[in-house]
Parts: C-alpha cells; structure tokens; sequence
C-alpha cells in the first residue's frame, strides 16, 4: 500500500522487531531501485509513508484497511482479530494474508457486525505481478467485497477472486497441483 500513495501503519509488539521490519523493507525497495523497477525517489517515498508501532489501539484508530500478518497459528490469530474488533473504527475492513487458515475459523469470534467486513487477501510480489488472489467468506458483505476491489483496483491490481472459503486460495491449489504433476514425472522418468 505505501507503494501506491498509501499511508501505512505498522504494528509490533517490540520495537526490535519492528526495526526488523524496517530493515526488510529498506532492503526490498534497495533490491528494486537496482532492479530499475523503482526509482530512488520511489524508495525514499515508499519509505516515508510508513509509521511503526508497538502500540496496536494507537494503529488501529483511524485505519480504513487491516492487513493482519502474524504466524500461522489459528489461536493467535483469533486473538489478533478480537482486538482488532474492538480498536478499529466501525468501517474498517479486516483482511488476512493466510492461504492455510480460514477467515471464518480466524473471526468467528469478533462481532456479527464486524464479520461482514473482513475478507482474505494472498499477495504476491506487487512489483512483478499486478494480481492478487481475494477470498470472500460466508459473512463479507456486498460492500465489503465493492470496498475492497475498489481498493486494490486503484492499487493497480486484477484481482483473481475466490468466491467460496478454500484453504490455499484458487492460484495456489492449482500451482500445487501443477508441482505434483511435475515431480511425478521426474520421480518416474519420464522427464530429468
């Protein structure tokens, strides 16, 4: 998002990890000025939108998106999202970057209202690819999903849409399936 003209904040719970966090994003917009995929002037920007944190209410008080990145482990992400149900504002959407969770698993605690705005969203490199997989669940909303690809449609992406919760997204599972197909082949000589 600070990519495109956003204003980002970012959440840790230590100012160690987020100086870890810094140091991964100064790294990847050096990696893509000398690339020649971004100007330096572009990196400098990218790096001037974003703010960091360790204090999660003060992030969320006026966020109009939420884009939770915290380890693939169902419990402490429902624990994330409670807090985000109660720090956000009433409009903020709720996504998630997991392709190995459920949305429904990860908010079925939150409130019935705040459910219908959170939906899935698997990144991948915004530099070399312009799409990005989203899923809905069985709760986001109409608006929500409008909301959202208005969103990533202004970022410049074509989102590719799964329109029913499955674990591994659409793109994934097929590349998967391609993977084993592959290995298969090479596994029976079929080709080196």
């Amino acid at each position: 998002n600070a990519l495109y003209g956003k204003k980002v904040k970012g959440y840790s719970r230590t100012e160690a990890s987020i100086q870890t966090c810094k140091n991964k994003i100064e790294k990847w917009a050096q990696y893509y000025v000398d690339l020649g995929k971004i100007t330096s002037q572009d990196a400098e920007a990218l790096i001037s939108r974003i703010c960091y944190s360790t204090d999660l209410e003060e992030c969320c008080k006026d966020a109009d998106l939420v884009v939770e990145n915290i380890p693939e482990k169902l419990e402490l992400k429902q624990e994330m999202f409670k807090k985000l149900d109660q720090y956000c504002p009433e409009y903020t959407l709720l996504n998630s970057n997991t392709s190995s969770l459920l949305m429904s698993d990860i908010a079925a605690g939150i409130s019935d209202e705040r459910k219908t705005r959170t939906f899935s969203v698997d990144h991948d490199d915004p530099i070399r690819n312009d799409y990005l997989e989203m899923m809905w669940n069985p709760w986001t909303s109409e608006e929500t999903k409008e909301k959202a690809l208005a969103h990533y449609h202004k970022l410049g992406f074509e989102p590719v849409i799964t329109e029913k919760e499955i674990k591994g997204y659409s793109i994934n599972r097929v590349w998967r399936a391609v993977k084993r197909e592959c290995l298969y082949l090479w596994a029976n000589g079929y080709c080196d």
